[in-house]
């Protein structure tokens, strides 16, 4: 509606210039210009006009249209506010220019107009309720009118109040309503360990029941007897009374017809508990059941036996406890002694008055919260749960001296033996451990040792009777490595062999070699491998067919039967079975191998293993008690609220289903916690919150087999709960550390490749930038894109930044078992996926990793070894009690005796001892938890003094108490050099050498006379205490004061330890050394320490092992190897990446800045982003030196310096600057780390012409490793180190500049509007950064969530209503927080305290708490939609859920509890009918009903409520109108004002106003019907696209089997695929035409035999390394990006969209099959008839002009219940056109998904097939696809269709398993093609298969990462098949020309390939191919395929 219209153009441009020209006149004095005239063109530029109050004005661009013709808006102004640029995806916004008067102008070159919105009434004059209930639907879950009548009273307009006492209000934490409300009984009792305790009778807050039998006595028989009490029958169970009755199986006593003589037993078959409960009775106690129903008794005892207590009537008080039967019920008060006792049977009864009880045991689980640990007593039943200390609780812990000592466990040797594997399993932990034998070098394990890097031989006694033949060099080769080996293991011995001197020959697989005497045999790389089987006990693919025919678990068996230790693996597997499972069976280590206690796999760290091997610490008596750590939400059980949900504390479903009070869905119990708590909490705008992030850190518990975990996934939600107003970085922390992420994003026991030999899994380190943090795209501050020179979006990361990143992820584990959690299945010794993962250090990736962009990890923080001297008495300094044993472990704790030196113990005057003590009155210590040094202490004593090495540990003694105790120092994260120059060899006793930097505290001090190898005897100047480390010029200076020098060598074990008190440590020599860089042809490095021995633990820093990382080299330029020569100062070395250099180089350190002159260059406004740009060693803040070491310059040299201060070194003269010059920097970010830099640079040169920075590292690596077993040298000692390392990581990403915009914008459109102004993201993204919005300061700091959602409800753009007339304001509303809102706003209220139950909503309305189908959720924030959305550049992220089978589910759901409350019945919500019977009796059998009932009479009163209550009153007057006459209408038809009003709140719930946020502004018309094509009466032809979602591993689909004429072609694809690889045995060969293809036979992979049979019949042809393209690209231009190429390869969502368009770098294009419809419909002669079906809801693939058709692959067409009634209703609300882009989405998605559902639902009525097709996967949509074809080529005149389907799964990070998906796909098309022969269509249809892209050649050790060109495969009854098209890579390995690295190919052929001629055979006209192909022009043509190529004639 126009009001007004100026246009005016603007002819210049430079407003820019002539703006600032007035501002400086102004300055100046100069008059001011005449003021611009609104609307006309000036020297500004087209002039804006200010709006009125009540107005909204936009500015359209008259040379610039939408598709639909109308002009494009380009900017706006609405109730007196600034002009602001509007929201236009893909476009590039004006310019709009400001004076300081307020005068505003468009200064972009173009013609614009002014258009004038009129506003209606509702929205230019809001009632305050209206303004409130606006609030609330975008702050909370929905309001009834009581709570908005009270909003508007309490805080009259004041929004902003409201907001922060949300804020205030005490979270409700989901894990804490769950805890709270289950209250499970132990059902069964198993040898494992108890999770909690269990109450008593003679306890308050109690469960007793009314009913007489319950769950437990199930199958059990009832004795009977008619004698023992007068007119009662008494029933026993187990021999013990159990109460009496007067009724029983439907007969009065005495029972003479019950056809029995009494006493007699009856078995009781089912039932359910309460009174009048449904029970089954039989006669026949054997195993069969009859069907005769008995009502569960009422409890009646009227004698007195030994276990009843009676009391008088008030003596005792219970109170009920809510459940679907009465009968329960809570003791809450006794007044009298409890004196109950029980029967042999377990019985306690208690009568009060005359009223019976009996005592029901149910599971206590304690309360444990972080606010308040745990306080209890220690019993054999009931145990402190003792959660492990943790970032998120240790500022928590207290030391509770009556709670239970938790178990602390000592280093300890761990012999794999047979008698310790047997004690697992013979422990109450009741684990099957064994050593696995019987594996065979199979495919993929029939590699060579000389090519597979670390290889196992075993040993026997004597020389081989049989050696084999090796070439000589090969035979020395292999003999040095295995005689040279330091593996202690006797059995065998791992060796790492480079392929120098190593011939890979086929006779070296399992070769025999005679070595000093005995024969070593080459064997499978884990034979004799110890492994934990427990988790495979469970999961076992062969468990249910076992069960099924009566015989043992095959895994248990091994142990539970045969009482052995082994287990066999079967000699009819394949071994590549062994490949796909063994990531199920934990590895521990080797038989024969001697492992630490701590190292073990935390499930096997039990009481009873630590008992045996010595590792468990025992407190002495008269101990200070434990430090009890508590967990988020860890409450106590209450059992009045009875038990609502599952606890999984057995594998049984039906018992665990029928031990609730209430039935529940057993997979949905943790999503219903959630919506509970969203409707009942009354902290609404904070659940409102986490509902938003738990959608941004997404995670499926079902799709990680977790969906039995409730403590886990509603603690998972909690962390959004919690930090809802915390800060963002705190819930990246707590996400990162949670066990379900680790299991989601399959990072859970990452290990580094140097440990597992596999590159880690990428997975986490992805998602976590795309999806949680910065995003594919660098945006600026607005939330726009940054953009290139040429207009290009600049991407936020590359694959190079994942790979680094994925090595920050690896070392991630379990913690181990502990009580008082619900997720302990089974009840045994279990890890547990509640507290946060810890690190493991020996599977930590130790090398360095770059940042993004520029830079590395550790850049700014400190260095370790510049740190100031004694930093453990420095402010600051942290310290951690350990109890009686230390970090370090009890051998260094009791080395104090003989000459040996003990722990640095400080002496009582100390005054570190003084405040570690913190002594009481008496003088004993209290020995604080944790203490923190509020300042610089001094030092005491020569020990403490001299302590200027490495401390970790302090020895604390009291002598007033005689207690020894320990506390750790915490050392701050700091790092080191990678590189250095001068090395110094250290040694330790038994020959280990290394090279370490001289300047690190890395070795012990050891001085010798004239003999070198010879100890000084009097070793005190050396050595201070325990395992000190120093510099070497410590080392020296002690020597030298002794007139004594430094060693020259090793010395014995003995001396060593005397001298250190440390065995096996390394020690300084006098000897120099160097270390050398491995270049690869990456231009990764690896380090190489010549002198390291050859073991694993070494292998980081050992040459040619693949251990590599990126370097940021100097103008990119690196090393190469050329023609088999490096540059001079390297060499040649090959690797299985090809060639390397491996050089020499020299370390420079220089200074930034020589001089204070020098500053000049980086002075003023920009010094501190100039100098971040050039210092990243970081140093430590200048006050913690002693006094006098640093003095603030003054200069103004360095006060030019803005925001920086330079701190000057005592060594510093002059005006010169030296490398310890400190400048400090403010914080990257408002409030975090403070940035100290030392003024240096220290550079890495190579060959002396290449150069890199030298990158920090956090952890230790040259000159720092150990393959000691010593407790004290165990990787654990440096956990710490690692998470310094991962906070570095998440400090890098949050604080990124794209990450507030990121975070922002999701906020933003998740709450207010899709489509937000770039305004208001910038004043949204400015609260993130400051912590503060307006006047409001909330933390002050970077990240503040607080502010941010405060920036987003209280900015105008959220609350101003004038904007929503705005056609781009405003969202589609997701069904989820609809049906919330519904519950909330119409007052829902359950019946008998039942909770809410609604079940499998992701499958009825799309969305579900925890059942996202991926990590990017329900749905995508770029989503958009067809139609107007789209046409006007707006995103509509819940339209891509808008389906008419989630549509129309929503709708039927919501009507049917309108009409008859929560239930299943008529399609409702709730559980289903296994639960309660319909019968028409819907109302009755419901959950609970909508209470609200309007407060006014006539229609138009209810109407308005409704309005207010449901859409903010943004009601149009035409929809008002309807519902007021359909009001009318039903009332005159039922005469009943309760069903006329049910019947309008349904119609409303249909409202475009309802389901979408903005106002419906009507456009004056209807909508019009379809105007398809007539048809010409051609035959039906069908496409059907399979996609293969997730990134299909299509390398195992078809891989190289034989005939190979230039090289073994499946050796190569082993060598590579490891353990990815097939049995070539397995796979199913086919041959292609001769010299096609590298290799005459392929094989197919084994679990698609139909796919194989249809090649062969020629109806199937393979499409080799094929890709999403835009044009042709080789590697070197790749590397260059001198060709265009598809955006953000490797990222799911984008690389669909791009696959699905085949436009990859137009984001609005449409889909292909959109595209051909289209075509097909509009553009052939004569226009062709056409449909396009979805089974996978809205893809891009089917947008296009031809609206797709959504059908639920399971339930096919799902049709509107009473559309008789509602149709005209909705039709009314919903027909007319809609100028709102949200609005009219939805009108027109509800109107066609009805109509549609209708047509297709009568079409499809009676279909039915000749072929029985599966009832999941695939083969659930080919089904309707079959019967989809069958109907319309039967009963309409279709000529063409597509189909888009979907099988998952494919994102196989954590597996090398393909066959449920291969074999789905496999038996749907076989079953399809069977089918449509049938038909007699088969000829008639093409099936393509697509994915995302393929996966990584390379493994990850567990499975694969995202990878590019792939294989795919083309089927039809035409297709001319039997043929691989395009050409197979002929080198899979990474030295190939298509590879990028990592396994990763480029793609030779495009998609278009095969659309091309796929296109053709459908009709595509030849001049319209370019129209659905606009890219394959840009290929030759043999890499496109025509239709004659592709198809037969």
């Amino acid at each position: 509606m126009v009001k007004k219209v100026v246009v005016v153009a603007v002819a210049t441009a430079v407003v820019l210039v002539a703006a600032a020209a007035v501002l400086l006149g102004v300055f100046l004095g100069i008059p001011k210009p005449a003021p611009p005239v609104p609307g006309s063109d000036s020297e500004f530029g087209f002039v804006l006009p200010a709006s009125a109050a009540s107005e909204v004005l936009v500015a359209e661009n008259m040379q610039a249209t939408y598709p639909d013709g109308s002009q494009r808006v380009v900017a706006r102004s609405y109730g007196g506010n600034p002009w602001e640029i509007v929201p236009d995806v893909g476009q590039t916004p004006v310019n709009i220019t400001c004076l300081a008067n307020g005068t505003c102008a468009i200064s972009t070159r173009g013609s614009y107009r002014i258009r004038t919105i009129v506003v209606p009434q509702q929205l230019a004059n809001p009632s305050d309720m209206a303004l409130v209930a606006r609030l609330h639907q975008q702050a909370t879950f929905g309001a009834d009118i009581d709570e908005l009548d009270r909003v508007v009273s309490v805080y009259a307009g004041d929004f902003g109040r409201w907001i922060k006492d949300q804020m205030a209000l005490q979270p409700t934490l989901t894990r804490a309503y769950f805890r709270s409300r289950a209250n499970p009984r132990r059902l069964i009792t198993t040898a494992g360990t108890n999770v909690a305790g269990e109450t008593q009778p003679c306890e308050l807050n109690t469960r007793w029941q009314r009913y007489t039998f319950e769950l437990r006595d199930r199958f059990k028989n009832i004795e009977v007897r008619s004698n023992e009490v007068a007119n009662r029958f008494t029933l026993y169970v187990d021999g013990q009374l159990r109460g009496e009755t007067t009724r029983w199986m439907g007969q009065n006593w005495p029972g003479t017809n019950l056809n029995i003589t009494l006493p007699a037993s009856f078995r009781l078959c089912g039932l359910s508990e309460g009174i009048g409960a449904p029970m089954r009775i039989s006669n026949d106690t054997s195993t069969s059941c009859g069907v005769t129903s008995q009502s569960n008794p009422a409890l009646l005892i009227s004698t007195n036996p030994a276990s009843l207590q009676a009391v008088a009537d008030g003596q005792a008080v219970f109170a009920a406890v809510p459940a679907l039967y009465t009968g329960s019920f809570v003791l809450k008060t006794r007044s009298v002694p409890c004196t109950n006792a029980s029967d042999a049977a377990g019985n306690s009864f208690l009568r009060v008055g005359n009223t019976t009880y009996r005592f029901d045991r149910r599971l206590r689980f304690i309360g444990n919260t972080l606010e308040n640990p745990a306080q209890v007593g220690q019993s054999s039943q009931n145990q402190c749960p003792l959660p492990v200390k943790s970032f998120l609780s240790k500022s928590n812990c207290v030391r509770r001296a009556s709670c239970g000592r938790p178990l602390q466990f000592r280093s300890a040797p761990v012999p794999l033996n047979t008698t310790i594997l047997r004690a697992w399993y013979t422990d109450p932990s009741r684990r099957y451990v064994y050593s696995i034998q019987n594996l065979r070098l199979e495919a993929p394990f029939d590699v060579s040792p000389c090519s597979s890097g670390i290889s196992r031989w075993v040993r026997t006694a004597g020389a081989c009777a049989n050696p084999t033949s090796l070439d000589a060099t090969t035979q020395a080769t292999i003999s040095t490595a295995i005689s040279s080996s330091t593996d202690t293991n006797t059995l065998v011995r791992d060796i790492s062999l480079s392929g120098v001197g190593c011939t890979p020959a086929p006779e070296t697989i399992g070769a025999f070699i005679t070595v000093s005497g005995s024969c070593w045999q080459h064997v499978h790389p884990d034979l004799y491998s110890v492994r934990d089987a427990t988790r495979w006990t469970e999961i076992h693919d062969g468990n249910q067919q076992a069960m099924a025919g009566g015989k043992p678990n095959p895994i248990k068996k091994w142990a539970e039967i045969n009482g052995v230790t082994y287990l066999n693996f079967p000699a009819n597997h394949p071994m590549d079975r062994w490949f796909d499972r063994r990531q199920n069976l934990f590895v521990v280590g080797r038989l024969g191998d001697t492992v630490d206690f701590g190292d073990l796999p935390v499930e096997l760290q039990t009481e009873q293993m630590a008992v045996r091997v010595g590792a468990l610490v025992s407190l002495p008596a008269g101990t200070e008690g434990a430090e009890a750590c508590g967990s988020p939400g860890e409450v106590a059980n209450v059992p009045e609220l009875g038990n609502q949900y599952f606890t999984y504390l057995v594998d049984n479903f039906t018992e665990t289903q029928q031990n609730l009070d209430f039935p529940v869905n057993g997979n949905d119990d943790y999503t219903l916690v959630v919506n509970n708590v969203a409707l009942k909490a009354v902290d609404q705008l904070r659940q409102r919150v986490a509902w938003n992030l738990a959608n941004i850190f997404t995670v499926n518990p079902t799709d990680i087999e977790q969906d039995s975990f409730p403590d886990a996934a509603t603690s998972y939600f909690d962390i959004f709960v919690r930090n809802a107003f915390g800060s963002y970085i705190d819930i990246m922390r707590e996400v990162s550390y949670h066990p379900l992420m680790g299991y989601y994003l399959t990072y859970l026991r990452n290990q580094a490749y140097a440990v597992s030999n596999s590159y880690p899994d990428e997975n986490y380190a992805r998602e976590i930038m795309q999806l949680f943090s910065v995003g594919l795209w660098q945006l600026n501050d607005d939330g726009t894109q940054k953009k290139d020179a040429a207009g290009n979006p600049i991407a936020t990361y590359t694959n190079d930044d994942i790979v680094d990143f994925a090595r920050v992820w690896t070392g991630f584990d379990l913690r181990g078992f502990r009580r008082n959690v619900y997720d302990a299945r089974y009840d045994v010794g279990t890890s547990n996926s509640v507290d946060p993962m810890w690190i493991n250090p020996r599977w930590r990736d130790r090398l360095p990793k770059a940042k993004l962009d520029d830079g590395y990890l550790g850049d700014t923080y400190p260095l370790c070894d510049e740190m100031p001297s004694l930093m453990f008495l420095r402010e600051g300094a942290t310290y951690e009690f350990t109890g009686d044993v230390s970090f370090e472990g009890s051998v260094l704790d009791n080395s104090v005796n003989g000459n040996r030196r003990g722990r640095l113990t400080p002496t009582t005057q100390s005054e570190l001892y003084k405040v570690l003590c913190a002594a009481r009155e008496d003088g004993t210590c209290t020995f604080p938890l944790r203490v923190t040094l509020p300042t610089t202490l001094p030092c005491t004593g020569s020990q403490e003094c001299g302590a200027v090495g490495r401390v970790r540990v302090i020895r604390m003694v009291d002598v007033v108490g005689n207690a020894t105790r320990y506390y750790t120092f915490v050392r701050p994260p700091c790092v080191r050099l990678s590189f250095f120059d001068s090395g110094r060899l250290t040694r330790r006793a038994s020959s280990r050498a290394q090279c370490a930097d001289p300047a690190t505290a890395v070795a012990a001090p050891v001085c010798c006379n004239t003999n070198p190898r010879s100890a000084v005897g009097n070793y005190t100047s050396e050595v201070l205490y325990a395992a000190e480390v120093v510099t070497y010029d410590v080392a020296e200076s002690r020597c030298r004061a002794r007139n004594w020098n430094m060693c020259s060598g090793g010395l014995t074990n003995n001396a060593a330890f005397q001298i250190t008190s440390a065995d096996e440590i390394f020690m300084w020599t006098n000897q120099t050394c160097t270390t050398q860089v491995q270049v690869y042809g990456s231009g990764q490095i690896g380090m190489y320490d010549p002198a390291a021995p050859l073991v694993s633990q070494f292998l980081p820093v050992r040459n040619s092992t693949n251990n590599v990382f990126r370097v940021r080299w100097a103008n990119d330029a690196y090393p190469v190897a050329t023609g088999g020569n490096c540059p001079a100062g390297c060499r040649v070395a090959p690797t299985v990446d090809g060639p390397s250099c491996i050089c020499n180089f020299t370390v420079t350190t220089t200074t930034a800045f020589a001089s204070t002159g020098d500053l000049a260059a980086v002075a003023g406004d920009g010094a501190v982003d100039a100098l971040a740009d050039r210092l990243f060693i970081g140093a430590s803040r200048p006050g913690l030196y002693d006094a006098g070491t640093y003095r603030q310059c003054t200069d103004a040299a360095c006060t030019n310096l803005k925001g920086v201060t330079v701190w000057l070194h005592s060594s510093d003269s002059g005006n010169a600057l030296s490398t310890l010059t400190i400048f400090e920097l403010p914080p990257f970010r408002v409030g975090r780390r403070p940035r100290y830099v030392f003024n240096r640079v220290s550079t890495v040169s190579v060959s002396g012409a290449f150069s890199f920075r030298n990158p920090p590292r956090f952890n230790p690596l040259l000159g720092e490793l150990t393959d000691s077993g010593q407790e004290y040298h165990r990787d654990g000692l440096w956990t710490n180190q690692a998470e310094y390392e991962v906070e570095a990581l998440l400090e890098h990403l949050f604080e990124h500049d794209s990450t507030a915009p990121f975070v922002a914008y999701r906020f933003i459109q998740q709450m207010v509007t899709s489509n937000p102004s770039p305004r208001y993201v910038t004043e949204v993204v400015k609260a993130f950064r400051t912590g503060r919005y307006g006047n409001e300061v909330f933390s002050g700091k970077y990240g503040d969530l607080a502010a941010t959602v405060y920036a987003v409800l209280m900015d105008r753009e959220a609350r101003s209503p004038l904007l929503e007339v705005d056609p781009t304001f405003g969202m589609l509303r997701d069904p989820l927080l609809k049906t919330y809102h519904i519950l909330r706003a119409l007052k829902y209220k359950a019946y008998n305290g039942r909770e809410i139950n609604m079940n499998n909503m992701i499958n009825r309305i799309g969305v579900q708490a925890f059942k996202a189908p991926s990590v990017f959720g329900f749905y995508l924030p770029e989503y958009q939609p067809p139609g107007p959305a789209t046409n006007k550049g707006l995103v509509s992220p819940a339209a891509q859920i808008a389906t008419a089978p989630n549509l129309i589910g929503f709708l039927n759901g919501a009507t049917s509890l309108v009409d008859i409350g929560l239930t299943s019945c008529d399609s409702g919500f709730a559980v289903g009918s296994g639960f309660r019977t319909c019968n028409g009796q819907g109302a009755a059998r419901s959950d609970g009903e909508l209470t609200h009932r309007p407060s006014g009479s006539t229609p138009g009163e209810i109407v308005d409520e409704l309005n207010i209550l449901l859409s903010s009153g943004r009601l149009n007057s035409t929809s008002r109108e309807t519902l007021i006459r359909e009001y009318n209408w039903q009332l005159n038809v039922t005469r009943n004002a309760t069903l006329a009003y049910r019947h309008v709140v349904k119609l409303f719930l249909a409202a475009p106003e309802f389901n979408s946020n903005g106002v419906n502004l009507l456009a004056g018309q209807n909508r019009g019907g379809s105007n398809e094509p007539p048809s010409a009466g051609r035959r039906l032809k069908a496409i059907i696209v399979v996609f293969q979602g997730g990134g299909a591993d299509s390398y195992n689909m078809i891989v190289p089997h034989s005939n190979c004429p230039t090289k073994n072609m499946y050796d190569e694809y082993v060598l590579v695929r490891q353990g990815a690889a097939i049995n070539q045995s397995a796979l199913l060969p086919i041959n292609v035409p001769t010299g096609t293809q590298p290799c005459n036979t392929f094989g197919v992979h084994p679990s698609m035999p139909r796919l194989r049979q249809l090649y062969n019949d020629g109806d199937a042809a393979f499409l080799a390394n094929i890709g999403a393209l835009v044009e042709p690209v080789t590697l070197a231009e790749y590397k260059l990006r001198s060709k265009r190429l598809p955006p953000s390869l490797f990222a799911h969502n984008v690389m669909q969209r791009s696959i699905q368009n085949l436009n990859p770098t137009v984001i609005s294009s449409e889909g292909v099959l959109g595209r051909i419809m289209e075509v097909l419909s509009e553009d052939a002669v004569p226009a062709y008839k056409t449909s396009i079906f979805s089974l996978s809801g809205k893809v891009k693939m089917v947008q296009g002009a031809v609206p797709a058709d959504m059908i639920s692959p399971s339930s096919g067409v799902i049709r509107l219940r009473g559309l008789n009634t509602l149709r005209g209703g909705i039709g009314n609300l919903t027909s007319p056109v809609s100028n709102s882009a949200m609005a009219e989405t939805y009108s027109d998605a509800i109107s066609q998904s009805i109509s549609k559902t209708e047509y297709l639902g009568q079409l499809l009525s009676s279909a039915t097939l000749n072929t029985t097709f599966l009832n999941s996967g695939l083969n659930q949509q080919f089904n309707q696809v079959a019967k989809l074809i069958k109907s319309l080529r039967n009963s309409t005149d279709i000529e063409r269709v597509a189909f888009f389907t979907d099988r998952g799964g494919f994102d196989t990070h954590a597996t090398f398993d393909l066959s449920p998906m291969f074999g789905d796909i496999d038996s749907a098309v076989g079953r399809l093609a069977d089918e449509l022969k049938i038909q007699g269509v088969w000829d008639d249809v093409v099936i393509v298969s697509i994915s995302d892209f393929a996966r990584t050649l390379t493994s990850n050790g567990a499975g694969t990462d995202h990878a590019w060109g792939g294989n795919h495969f083309v089927v039809g009854g035409k297709i001319n098949g039997g043929r691989i098209l395009g050409s197979y890579p002929t080198t899979l390995t990474d030295d190939g020309p298509l590879s990028l690295g990592r396994g990763r190919l480029i793609p030779e052929l495009p998609f278009e390939a095969v659309w091309q001629g796929v296109a053709e055979w459908f009709g595509v006209p030849a001049n319209k191919i370019s129209k659905i192909l606009p890219n394959a022009a840009n290929f030759p043509a043999d890499k496109i395929f025509t239709q004659s190529e592709l198809f037969q004639p």
